[in-house]
């Protein structure tokens, strides 16, 4: 799929995440990732650097395989996927993911076709 701008990707990628425990399997993942960065970083660890894009992503693809039966490989839009990953992560914190995929879904209900359904 081709994304005119990064609001039409980001309103994808929400559609993606909705199902609750892919939310929480990529959240997961995506904080682990932080972990082993500071980690890495802290103790000047490249084997922990290197281990932090496979938590992050892993979690993301094994995710999308169980919960949505399909696996995507971003390498296309590989810089929004990763801000999109930690966007995800800001509002997952602040209690706001809820609603955002409410506002991706909601002018959709009911409705065949629409420009984020697969």
């Amino acid at each position: 799929m081709n994304y005119r701008n990064y609001q039409e990707f980001w309103d994808h990628y929400v559609y993606d995440h909705r199902d609750s425990r892919y939310l929480w399997l990529h959240f997961l993942g995506i904080s682990s990732a932080l972990v082993l960065m500071v980690m890495g970083l802290w103790q000047q660890s490249y084997e922990l650097l290197w281990w932090a894009p496979v938590a992050s992503f892993g979690s993301g693809w094994f995710g999308g395989l169980v919960f949505n039966k399909k696996v995507k490989f971003p390498i296309t839009y590989l810089w929004w996927c990763l801000l999109s990953d930690y966007r995800l992560a800001n509002f997952m914190i602040k209690g706001k993911m809820k609603g955002e995929i409410d506002r991706v879904l909601e002018p959709f209900e009911g409705k065949e076709g629409s420009r984020i359904l697969h």
